[in-house]
């Protein structure tokens, strides 16, 4: 069994990837992931895919996402922006070349990296050496 997120175990068990996945959509590392993952037969064993091949169909298995309110606004606002944002590239363009190129150019979003510099934490002074109680006699 595979997952999109890099789970990996063998052998192959249903119920065990229907929980594994039913967890990562829901609080794990593909709770962001729109649409769906398919759960696949591929290279003799279980496979989830973002996309299916040609001629490949997927399995039901029950999976049931029980995503909270916050998560859900999230997916959702991710959802309508990105629909926007294809809407705006199509009305303002006239040929299906420019299109293209604007459609093509929105599936890759790069988000700019603002990166604080640290400053090193100033160092505090050693304590003064005790004494030891045989010299202070």
């Amino acid at each position: 069994m595979k997952c999109l997120c890099g789970f990996k175990q063998k052998p192959d068990n249903i119920v065990i990837l229907k929980h594994h996945l039913e967890d990562c959509l829901t609080t794990g590392a593909l709770k962001e992931m729109h649409p769906e993952p398919h759960v696949v037969w591929r290279s003799n064993e279980f496979t989830v895919v973002a996309e299916l091949d040609e001629g490949e169909a997927p399995m039901e298995i029950g999976i049931e996402i029980k995503r909270g309110d916050a998560a859900r606004k999230r997916l959702e606002d991710k959802i309508l922006k990105r629909e926007s944002t294809v809407q705006a590239a199509v009305q303002n363009f006239d040929t299906p070349e420019e299109i293209v190129a604007v459609l093509e150019g929105a599936e890759v979003v790069e988000e700019e990296i603002v990166t604080e510099e640290k400053k090193p934490a100033p160092k505090k002074k050693a304590a003064p050496k005790k004494k030891p109680a045989s010299e202070s006699k």
